[in-house]
């Protein structure tokens, strides 16, 4: 939606870490400046008044690392393999620009799933139709993922990793103790 916006960002990084103290800086600090300054960029863009020129990233490519860094920072669902889920997301990512979705569905992919605005944002970011439409696309959007044969569990669990809303269920990531097999049972002496 921003089409300079790796080149503001390969702009930004070469002046914060090849500047005079840049190595010094905190990348934490950096990396916050810049999720600040391209959020308040986006959010500029969006609020402008007239029409709006669509240009979609390709999502495998913006996500890419993304997906692979998700998948080896959190403990997974049972039963997940990082590199099993890292080709499924990946080919579900691919389906959705390059698949079976329409021009409509891949924007509310992009603007719901991705970008993570609310149903009324995407509905006036995609010509101001009505709100129900833009559930019409996202249930469509899913099922035609899912009779695709695309691991939509997974790519579920992806887009709410990263913020992201998801009309689907995602498995839960959240490590329990009771998973390992490890919990000590009650077998008192009789």
């Amino acid at each position: 939606m921003i089409p300079d916006l790796r080149k503001w960002v390969d702009q930004e990084v070469n002046d914060s870490f090849n500047g005079l103290f840049g190595r010094f800086k905190g990348v934490h600090r950096f990396i916050n400046r810049l999720l600040n300054e391209a959020e308040a960029r986006r959010a500029a863009a969006l609020e402008r008044e007239g029409p709006l020129e669509w240009h979609l990233e390709d999502l495998e490519e913006v996500l890419g690392n993304r997906v692979d860094a998700e998948l080896r920072r959190v403990p997974l669902p049972r039963g997940w393999e990082p590199e099993t889920k890292l080709k499924a997301i990946m080919q579900a990512l691919n389906y959705v620009d390059r698949g079976g979705l329409s021009d409509q569905q891949r924007k509310y992919f992009h603007l719901e799933c991705i970008a993570a605005l609310s149903r009324e944002r995407c509905a006036a970011l995609m010509g101001g139709i009505a709100e129900g439409t833009v559930a019409v696309y996202a249930s469509t959007s899913w099922k035609e993922m899912e009779d695709n044969g695309e691991d939509i569990e997974a790519l579920a669990w992806f887009v709410q990793r990263i913020g992201g809303r998801c009309p689907r269920e995602a498995p839960s990531d959240d490590f329990d103790e009771s998973d390992t097999g490890d919990s000590e049972t009650d077998g008192g002496d009789e």
